[in-house]
């Protein structure tokens, strides 16, 4: 599991997220909505199932 944070996500909603890894996304929460294909801001999101993607594991090796 993973949670993905855009920069521009607030304070107290970055705060309430514990117990997971925390991925800083570089930009704001439109571009991390842009990168999941969708057509409005994100500005958190959770990796459950990471599938066949290879985000958890290029995760560990920060």
């Amino acid at each position: 599991q993973l949670a993905v944070i855009a920069s521009n996500c607030p304070k107290d909603k970055r705060d309430k997220i514990t117990g997971v890894p925390v991925m800083d996304f570089p930009g704001k929460g439109t571009d991390l909505g842009t990168a999941c294909g969708k057509p409005y801001p994100i500005a958190a999101l959770a990796i459950v199932e990471a599938g066949e993607s290879d985000i958890l594991r290029a995760v560990r090796e920060k």
